[in-house]
């Protein structure tokens, strides 16, 4: 059973996760209707920043720091950059003016990640994997206002993902319930209702 919840965690990885909220954006939206090449080079670039880069700085920092102690560094350094690479996926989003809902997503989820790093920091462990995915079902929730309406295997895979992805966390001994719950909640909320956060200053310093 362990082995089934490592290999699901490997796919449902936050540093994946981004790039398949790319692809559900693409695919499901009138970004589709663009050509090949860009929806490649969108989707790529989401998993270059996202996932390449973090995955090669972990490997170089262990690479580095092997012979010293550890004591959980490495989780909290990693997930630092990560959140610093969810903010290159922002102004990639941004630089290429993609939809407003599709920025506020990215934004989010690197103010979702932040907040992880500052609660992980203070000794508090909750799960980056929820935290993501919290982000992403943020998206779903634009994407259906922006677009009335999403299609209804998305929602049904997101759910199932979900939903595995907190047993898996559980069974791996990687986080409890609590941990689980504030992590979802954390990256539903920060990416919600930062665009909010975002209309109210405009609206008082104008």
């Amino acid at each position: 059973m362990k082995t089934i919840a490592r290999i699901f965690s490997l796919l449902t990885h936050p540093y994946l996760l981004p790039f398949y909220g790319s692809m559900i954006a693409v695919e499901c939206s009138y970004i589709g209707e663009l050509a090949f090449i860009f929806k490649i080079f969108i989707c790529g670039g989401f998993l270059f920043f996202a996932g390449v880069l973090p995955v090669v700085f972990q490997l170089l920092y262990r690479f580095f720091t092997r012979k010293k102690e550890d004591n959980g560094s490495s989780h909290k350094i990693g997930l630092f950059f990560y959140a610093t690479m969810l903010l290159f996926c922002s102004l990639f989003a941004a630089r290429l003016n993609l939809p407003m809902w599709f920025q506020n997503y990215t934004a989010g989820a690197f103010v979702a990640a932040i907040i992880t790093c500052i609660i992980n920091y203070c000794g508090w462990r909750i799960s980056i994997y929820m935290t993501s995915l919290g982000a992403l079902w943020a998206l779903m929730y634009f994407m259906h206002v922006a677009l009335s309406g999403i299609p209804l295997g998305v929602l049904i895979v997101l759910i199932l993902t979900t939903g595995a992805t907190a047993t898996a966390r559980m069974l791996l001994d990687k986080n409890d319930l609590l941990q689980i719950s504030a992590g979802l909640l954390c990256g539903f909320l920060c990416t919600l209702l930062l665009p909010i956060l975002q209309l109210t200053l405009i609206a008082i310093f104008q």
